[in-house]
């Protein structure tokens, strides 16, 4: 299986997955932290077409795209993961899918994501590993969530893919 194939599949299941893990509501507002393209943001506004959607990532030229292959009211915004340009307690729920791995110091960009948090809200995050041992990221994070839940599928041609799929609740 080509690269981008796999990456396709893994992305396909842990949008799946996080949407699933967000009690979707009308109106509800929701930050994704490190949100690339926009993809997660575009298939939560399909879902229910109400939310208040907020995308931050650190590339312009990846926000660029976003706003490009986005049609509706989806809000984008540059910034960086460890100092969110939000207020205490702006979203009602935060979430952030493969970001983690790329973050000098993931415990700080978590802490932020809490922080922009309101009161009661959730916190789900995702990322990919080479190994499962690995989707712990560090002990810090892990010890932050409420949950952790390490998975390990295999693809077609015998390929594997490791993730890890974490919740709080603030």
């Amino acid at each position: 299986m080509r690269n981008e194939d796999r990456w396709a599949v893994y992305v396909d299941e842990t949008q799946r997955e996080i949407a699933a893990r967000l009690n979707l509501k009308s109106g509800l507002s929701i930050l994704d932290v490190g949100c690339g393209t926009g993809a997660l943001l575009r298939r939560l506004a399909a879902v229910e077409p109400t939310l208040r959607l907020t995308g931050l990532d650190v590339s312009p030229a990846v926000l660029r795209i976003a706003r490009f292959e986005t049609s509706g009211p989806i809000t984008f915004l540059a910034g960086d993961a460890d100092a969110l340009p939000f207020a205490d307690g702006s979203f009602e729920r935060v979430v952030c899918a493969n970001l983690f791995h790329y973050v000098g110091d993931p415990v700080q960009a978590l802490t932020e994501m809490k922080r922009v948090a309101r009161a009661g809200a959730e916190v789900v995050v995702a990322d990919w590993c080479d190994v499962p041992d690995a989707c712990l990221v560090c002990g810090k994070v892990r010890s932050a969530l409420d949950e952790i839940e390490i998975r390990s599928y295999e693809l077609s041609g015998g390929d594997r893919v490791n993730w890890y799929l974490g919740r709080l609740v603030v």
